[in-house]
């Protein structure tokens, strides 16, 4: 169905223009066009057509009218290419039938059909080219849907009137500039674009945002009206309550492409445009390089704030760790989910403050069985477990190392705890791969980096074991994309 929006598509009238210019006498030749509505009849001129109070007072009308209303077109070849193209977009934008008479009393239900009967062949070059700049404007106002089929009709209709090489294809390439070119015209850019992208993909995750029916709304106003869509460190990050996750490019960009097709402004989409747009995402959801590492607490973005996030994300809510190590009570520190907490970890659990675990401790008791009274390896690996959820500003300068012969709980351990903070949320990188060019960087943004094996460490990597634990900050490189500046928290 076309859009039964009135295009902008009267730039040398506006308010100021029209103030300052004579209004021209209305000369006593023949029309341009004769209307006809509930059977009365009045002449347009061009002028007029070029006067967009004009055409919006004629619209007003037809859109009033009880019977369809009816346009006599006169030589319509001769108009100006700005009155031809202004009258197809007016049509296109009339949202109810009408009658088009043209010739010698020629009846169409539509301007498309009558611009095929009125066109000429080569024998007027200059009239040939107007019937093919007509017909390629009726093609791309009034079947913007249907471009291909109507491109078939304009190539059959001038190959009958005489004009010979007309390939559909290449007319399908002419009616999508042109409605390029009216999309410059309306003010659709790569920037506006962006924006609206942004707009869709905002309403998508609120419309599909499932962890606000598992706790209360947040209070703050401001939560709902945070961004979907952050580009920090060179990489996109997307909402997907309840937290956020990384998004390849490649991959984001036919999401781009795919919205902008399916919106008749972004007709013609191009490589070059979708690359653009995609740059203008880019820059609108930027996190300033002050924004050191994930997690972060970002409670505004005009002026941009942030600070390290204090929240654990589980599936239902948010525990802030540092209220629950201060002994407040577990209900008083959780509090539902926010989009202005920008992590990327989130448990795979509810939070339970309840929840026991005796098959567990069961087999704790049997891994570490207390040898004397001072034996608290259970309790230290209880420990090292929490320190996991909490290190981004715990410096405790300390690694641990399971040791025994084969068979004796170690990797039972090593995947309960990859199970406690979820797999997507623990690296594995080995020690003797702590010198790797970009083996560093697979713990950005983990709870833990467990290990199953060990064997022996060089000198570059126990310089790096050493930095690590220490709490420093190290360079970490990254394939095909510029190294950034790691804190280390797994």
């Amino acid at each position: 169905m076309p859009d039964t929006t009135l295009p902008d598509v009267f730039p040398a009238c506006s308010p100021v223009s029209t103030a300052i210019r004579p209004r021209p006498r209305r000369p006593r030749s023949r029309p341009n066009i004769t209307v006809t509505l509930d059977g009365s009849r009045f002449p347009l001129y061009q002028y007029e057509m070029t006067d967009a109070d004009e055409m919006l007072k004629l619209q007003q009308r037809c859109t009033a009218a009880v019977m369809n209303p009816t346009f006599e077109l006169f030589d319509m070849l001769a108009w100006s290419d700005e009155s031809r193209s202004v009258f197809i977009a007016f049509i296109a934008a009339l949202g109810r039938p009408y009658a088009i008479k043209v010739g010698r009393g020629a009846v169409f239900d539509n301007l498309f059909s009558a611009v095929l009967h009125v066109a000429e062949g080569p024998d007027n070059v200059d009239r040939c080219e107007r019937s093919k700049r007509a017909l390629l404007e009726a093609a791309a106002f009034l079947h913007p849907n249907a471009k291909e089929a109507a491109c078939a009709q304009i190539a059959k209709r001038l190959r009958e009137l005489g004009l010979r090489g007309v390939l559909p294809q290449s007319l399908v390439k002419m009616v999508k500039k042109i409605r390029g070119e009216q999309a410059a015209r309306n003010g659709v850019n790569p920037t506006t674009a962006a924006i609206d992208f942004l707009k869709h993909l905002r309403k998508l995750a609120d419309a599909g945002d499932q962890t606000r029916g598992q706790c209360a709304a947040p209070e703050e106003p401001d939560a709902d009206a945070a961004p979907v869509l952050r580009f920090f460190h060179d990489e996109l990050y997307e909402w997907a309550g309840p937290g956020w996750r990384p998004v390849s490019m490649n991959a984001f960009k036919p999401r781009v492409v795919q919205y902008l097709q399916s919106d008749d402004r972004y007709e013609s989409v191009t490589d070059r445009f979708a690359r653009d747009v995609l740059v203008n995402v880019q820059g609108l959801t930027l996190v300033p390089d002050r924004a050191q590492q994930l997690p972060l607490w970002i409670p505004s973005d005009e002026p941009f704030e942030c600070q390290p996030s204090p929240y654990v994300v589980l599936r239902n809510g948010m525990l802030n760790w540092r209220q629950f190590l201060d002994g407040r009570r577990p209900a008083d520190c959780f509090v539902p989910v926010d989009r202005r907490n920008f992590a990327t970890a989130v448990l795979p659990y509810a939070f339970n403050p309840d929840a026991t675990c005796p098959l567990w401790l069961a087999t704790l008791r049997e891994i570490f069985p207390r040898t004397h009274d001072q034996d608290c390896r259970i309790e230290v690996l209880q420990e090292f477990f929490g320190w996991t959820l909490s290190a981004r500003e715990m410096r405790l300068e300390k690694f641990l190392v399971l040791f025994g012969k084969g068979a004796n709980g170690k990797s039972t351990v090593c995947t309960i705890w990859t199970a406690m903070l979820g797999e997507e949320n623990v690296s594995h990188v080995p020690l003797d791969q702590f010198g790797s060019e970009f083996r560093l960087y697979q713990m950005a943004n983990k709870f833990a980096n467990i290990a199953a094996d060990m064997s022996r460490v060089d000198k570059v990597a126990e310089g790096v074991l050493k930095i690590m634990t220490s709490g420093d900050p190290f360079q970490a490189n990254r394939k095909f994309l510029s190294p950034i500046t790691m804190w280390p928290v797994a």
